[in-house]
């Protein structure tokens, strides 16, 4: 006896975007690895994009040794990078079983990328962060905003995928 899932055809856009899901798990356990072999020379490209989520232009300021900093850094990065891959991998097989709950959780994860992103380049751009900046460093940003909102709109408003998860669940 065949189960829904075997007898709907996935659309190729969810099986890829499933997969992308699990190169991100893949990625962020590639960079605990890295983190942990050789954290000082990590950190500072990470400290760099966290701040440029939140946000934040102003240098954090800490109270100990550098080691201790570094050690903190690191607890912190490692724990995040082993729950966003978790995430990530568990997002992507949901995908794959194509299970609505997955569908929601990436849509809503690459919206609010895309919004922080944005927000990012909106406040850095306007307030002068990006003067340093040539446009061919500022290229990777571009085609991060364009996928991430390309994944997100394509999960909630491809008429393929709303049949593909209105006949699973």
């Amino acid at each position: 006896m065949r189960t829904p899932l075997q007898t709907v055809k996935r659309p190729l856009v969810v099986t890829v975007i499933a997969l992308f899901q699990a190169a991100l798990a893949a990625y962020f356990l590639y960079f605990v690895t890295i983190a942990l072999m050789n954290p000082p020379d990590n950190l500072g490209f990470l400290r760099s994009a966290v701040r440029l989520l939140i946000g934040r232009t102003d240098r954090f300021s800490y109270v100990g040794s550098p080691h201790e900093v570094i050690a903190i850094d690191l607890f912190f990065l490692v724990a995040a990078a082993l729950v966003i891959a978790a995430y990530s991998a568990v997002a992507g097989w949901g995908l794959w079983r194509l299970k609505t709950w997955a569908r929601h959780s990436v849509a809503s994860q690459y919206g609010i990328m895309v919004v922080l992103w944005a927000r990012a380049f909106i406040l850095f751009g306007i307030f002068g962060g990006f003067q340093r900046v040539s446009a061919s460093e500022l290229q990777p940003l571009y085609i991060v905003i364009f996928t991430e909102t390309m994944i997100c709109l394509t999960l909630l408003f491809n008429g393929g995928v709303d049949e593909a998860f209105g006949q699973v669940d």
